[in-house]
């Protein structure tokens, strides 16, 4: 009996390590690929930027192209800031429908959260001794009164991990000209937004703004979520890596094309390499 529950306690013990030892395995892989996606994205969104910073000024369209690195085929996308939901200047009505339709919640949660991003972004009054004063959420003088950076958003009671994760791709923290979107260099999850949840009329204005540029009809999207202040000089570049199950690995830079110390643009941002689907316009 010794001897079995010796082989029995031996036998699991190796089981175990196995197990663990595939486990260590797969994550050693995942590494590996991400690593490998990061370094082709890094180089096609370089690419990209080269080819934005030595042509013609672009318009207000967003452009895309595919490049061949280390054999194999890596497309590219160039997006304006200004097709984006800017946290820093969004009115209370679009950042709702951001809420609505990118997050996924309810309306009566969206409508919460809008007026509480609103009110973290919005000055605290200056108490009668000079200074902020306290609030229900700690002393005033500890709050911004903007996002730095899209992760601040989660400093926001009831913006969870979750959440932010699915309104991360619509939203930016950069300069986008004024608090609208520009419907012509948003991309179709950021126009199923300013469609309030409209699929067929998303997926219409995406198509049709590829042939008729500013001369499509965008009428029937909701005109208060619109702006047409141009694409300024801040651009979103995404790359995109073919992965298993035709699913794709995304590298995404934000960059300035006003760079800085003799620099040919200046890198605001970089994402960290996420699983998606094929890229569109």
């Amino acid at each position: 009996m010794a001897v079995l529950w010796l082989v029995s306690a031996l036998a699991l013990a190796a089981a175990s390590l196995a197990a663990a030892m595939r486990t260590e395995l797969r994550l050693s892989q995942q590494f590996a690929n991400d690593a490998r996606a990061a370094a082709l994205g890094d180089a096609a969104v370089r690419l990209a930027a080269l080819e934005l910073l030595v042509g013609e000024e672009p318009g207000r369209e967003i452009l895309s192209g595919e490049y061949a690195l280390a054999g194999r085929r890596v497309a590219f996308r160039i997006l304006p800031a200004s097709g984006f939901v800017n946290l820093n200047t969004a009115p209370e009505t679009l950042l709702r429908d951001l809420l609505v339709h990118g997050g996924r919640i309810d309306a009566a949660a969206a409508a919460l959260l809008a007026r509480q991003i609103v009110a973290w972004r919005t000055a605290d009054p200056v108490g009668p001794d000079g200074d902020g004063g306290d609030t229900a959420s700690g002393p005033a003088w500890r709050r911004r009164t903007f996002f730095a950076v899209p992760e601040d958003v989660l400093q926001v009671p009831g913006i969870d991990i979750e959440l932010f994760d699915r309104i991360r791709p619509l939203v930016t923290v950069h300069s986008s000209g004024g608090g609208g979107v520009d419907p012509l260099v948003a991309k179709p999850e950021v126009l199923l937004v300013l469609a309030r949840g409209d699929e067929a009329l998303a997926r219409q204005i995406a198509t049709r703004r590829n042939s008729e540029g500013p001369l499509t009809d965008m009428t029937r999207l909701e005109q208060s979520h619109l702006s047409s202040d141009g694409t300024g000089f801040t651009y979103r570049i995404e790359a995109f890596m073919p992965d298993a199950d035709d699913r794709y690995l995304l590298r995404a830079h934000w960059i300035a094309l006003r760079g800085h110390q003799r620099l040919p643009w200046r890198t605001l941002s970089i994402e960290p390499v996420v699983a998606t689907s094929a890229p569109s316009r």
